[in-house]
């Protein structure tokens, strides 16, 4: 139950809270490798970006994709304390799973410090998730976005004053793990007062965390090979800067022109309210309804593709070049490449939102793992042939492969309820 103070805020205060978090969390990775790119040398930038694309591999372990569960949990089927008691288990199982990670890499000791710190770093992040999720079940999506907000601003100050003043990259990253421990209790724990918390939080009976691990887990096996496909072109790269087969910088040149397809997938957040409708109108098997919604996001995403393809081309490699101090014109194919992968992800994505809404999501299982195939088999391969070029055609024949199955399992599950008259 949420107490009196559920009125205090405004929906528009609400939505506009969520924007500045949701916004922040999409520039502070942006940011973070903008500042070691131009403060440090390209081999501890190209170690840093390597190193963060760790961290988002094995974050996926620790989200469980349990937030997924949590924010629609209006019937309570799980308390707080469970959803809580899950996600420290799936913490420690991040950490120790990157520890392992570390020990059998043969990296240097500076490199494996730096990856599990930043693996600590966004562990953390997935700890304050589970509050923020907490609060979006309760309607209260401003303190999530306050949350969000405060903290990446916070460790966006707090690593660039550092780092331009000690260019020292562990210490940088050791202040950011502290100040999102503060922030955690300031901005997640806090604010709990607001609400009237199972008594019982700090018992630990009757918690189900089997039970919500099970239910989370064809998510987080879907969002995990989805984040493996966008890492697994940087891993190829760094396996040959490991063998001396490529120039330092080049990870990082990788990561700044990779960096954008993160933006372009916020763009279906703008549109995820037509979602919400689609799901009334399925639930009410109105068929004109949910396929008119269904065309309209389409119009509006391929408007907005073009758009943004015309405006890469156009400004994109100049914009980078100039953000990140680093010169980027020979790469300007890759990057419209880039980014057109990076749409046929949005559209995907999508799809899988349908499929979603039709309560087939179990059968989103296919497409990513067989885009995960095909990725795991062609990066490495592609890579040592025409090294970024070769992780760039990787990147988009997974994407490809995901969107195209995706759309026909759609396709078909769609033609066969409406042949059912389920819709």
């Amino acid at each position: 139950m949420i107490s009196s103070s559920k009125n205090v805020a405004s929906n528009k205060m609400k939505f506009i809270w969520n924007m500045l978090g949701t916004t922040s969390t999409a520039a502070v990775s942006i940011l973070l490798l903008m500042i070691v790119s131009r403060f440090l040398t390209k081999i501890e930038a190209d170690i840093f970006s390597f190193a963060y694309a760790v961290g988002n591999q094995l974050i996926t372990i620790a989200l469980f994709q349990v937030r997924n569960l949590q924010s629609t949990d209006i019937n309570q089927k799980y308390k707080f304390k469970d959803y809580l008691y899950t996600r420290i288990i799936t913490c420690i199982a991040m950490l120790a799973i990157s520890g392992g990670y570390i020990y059998f890499t043969d990296y240097d000791i500076y490199k494996d410090v730096i990856i599990w710190i930043i693996c600590l770093y966004r562990c953390l992040d997935a700890l304050s998730d589970v509050f923020q999720g907490f609060f979006q079940q309760k309607e209260r999506l401003d303190f999530a976005g306050k949350s969000l907000f405060y903290r990446n601003s916070f460790v966006l100050i707090t690593f660039t004053l550092t780092l331009i003043f000690s260019k020292n990259l562990i210490l940088s990253l050791i202040l950011i793990c502290l100040v999102s421990i503060f922030s955690l209790f300031l901005f997640d724990v806090k604010p709990l007062h607001y609400f009237k918390i199972d008594s019982s939080l700090k018992s630990n009976k009757n918690i189900k965390i089997l039970k919500l691990l099970q239910d989370s887990f064809p998510l987080f096996i879907n969002g995990f090979l989805l984040i493996f496909i966008y890492n697994q072109s940087k891993f190829s790269l760094d396996k040959l800067l490991e063998l001396g087969k490529l120039e330092p910088g080049i990870q990082t040149q990788f990561n700044i022109l990779f960096m954008p397809i993160f933006v372009i997938n916020l763009i279906f957040l703008f549109l995820r309210s037509y979602i919400t409708t689609m799901a009334v109108h399925f639930v009410k098997k109105e068929i004109a309804q949910f396929n008119r919604i269904e065309k309209t996001l389409f119009k509006y995403l391929t408007g907005i593709s073009i758009i943004v393809l015309f405006l890469s081309y156009l400004i994109g490699i100049p914009v980078l070049s100039a953000v990140y101090r680093v010169d980027l014109s020979q790469y300007k194919t890759v990057f419209i490449m880039l980014i057109f992968g990076g749409i046929l992800s949005t559209f995907a994505t999508m799809i899988d939102n349908f499929l979603t809404v039709m309560r087939y999501q179990k059968f989103l299982i296919i497409p990513y793992f067989l885009a995960f195939i095909v990725s795991f088999f062609t990066s490495d391969w592609l890579a040592g042939k025409y090294d970024v070029w070769g992780v760039t055609i990787s990147f988009n024949i997974a994407m490809a492969v995901w969107l195209i199955l995706s759309l026909i399992i759609y396709k078909i599950l769609k033609h066969r309820m409406e042949t059912e008259n389920v819709v």
